[in-house]
């Protein structure tokens, strides 16, 4: 069982997206503010997502086996640079869309034993300051049952 393999899973799937931007697998962290900054930069704008487990509820499936169910949640934020002048609204919610459709599009995800609970949804879409800068967010939750064994 392992939420590496997930994480890296959705990470692909991601990249496959056309204009998804930046990819980030884990929430960054910097004392330096300008590196982080970087990091959500492609061509000249912000754009970027970064993947987040959320949680996981763990149910054991028949009384003194091994055998476990995981739950997992993952959310993917997701980033946008405003520009009302160039309907950035839409750009970002076109790609929204299409992350919830890469996700959903196949069953099984991450390892042997893992699948879609259910499918994706956007449960926000806000806009907010980001280092200065004004950006859409957007955030995708993921949820994942995943079925194996102690080993």
């Amino acid at each position: 069982m392992s939420v590496s393999k997930i994480r890296a899973d959705i990470k692909t799937k991601l990249e496959s997206i056309a204009n998804v931007g930046v990819v980030n697998d884990y929430r960054r962290h910097h004392i330096d503010w300008p590196k982080i900054f970087e990091s959500f930069v492609e061509d000249g704008k912000i754009n970027a997502c970064i993947i987040e487990w959320v949680d996981t509820d763990s149910e054991k499936i028949a009384s003194g086996s091994v055998a476990i169910r995981r739950y997992h949640s993952f959310r993917i934020w997701y980033l946008y640079s405003m520009k009302d002048s160039t309907a950035s609204a839409k750009s970002f919610e076109d790609i929204l869309e299409e992350i919830m459709d890469e996700m959903d599009k196949t069953q099984a995800i991450g390892t042997d034993g893992a699948r879609w609970f259910e499918s994706s949804k956007v449960v926000s879409i806000e806009e907010v300051p980001f280092s200065g800068v004004l950006v859409h967010r957007g955030q995708v939750l993921l949820s994942i049952e995943e079925t194996g064994a102690f080993s």
